[in-house]
């Protein structure tokens, strides 16, 4: 029984912790359906293309388009994706990233995202 229980409570740990599986929700970047686990550790050097999510009620997943200090092109204006996010949370990986979610695009600050998501599977239902 304690076995169990001890096996119960690392599982448990992994799950808050270090991993977690998202279902896709509808409009999004993937499939509806869709499975992605979360590694949550994974939370520097992120890359363009890679698969995120972020949020802190709802959680969204969203394909890195652009990297701090990047310029991007809106109809005529060029814009620079800031290095900083803000001044309050003062930590030194703090920076906004563009994420596309498939119905648009967003700015997401990196005190936001919960972690690199890796695809795991679709389910045909």
């Amino acid at each position: 029984m304690i076995s169990i229980l001890a096996a119960f409570l690392i599982v448990l740990a992994v799950r808050t912790f270090a991993f977690a599986v998202y279902k896709v929700p509808e409009n999004s970047l993937l499939k509806n359906g869709d499975r992605v686990i979360v590694n949550r550790l994974a939370r520097t050097d992120f890359k363009k293309n890679d698969l995120i999510v972020f949020g802190d009620s709802v959680k969204l997943i969203g394909r890195i388009e652009a990297l701090p200090g990047d310029t991007i092109t809106v109809g005529k204006d060029k814009f620079v994706i800031p290095t900083v996010c803000c001044r309050k949370c003062r930590c030194k990986y703090c920076h906004e990233y563009l994420i596309n979610i498939g119905r648009g695009k967003l700015l997401v600050p990196y005190h936001c995202i919960n972690g690199k998501a890796y695809r795991l599977y679709n389910l045909p239902f």
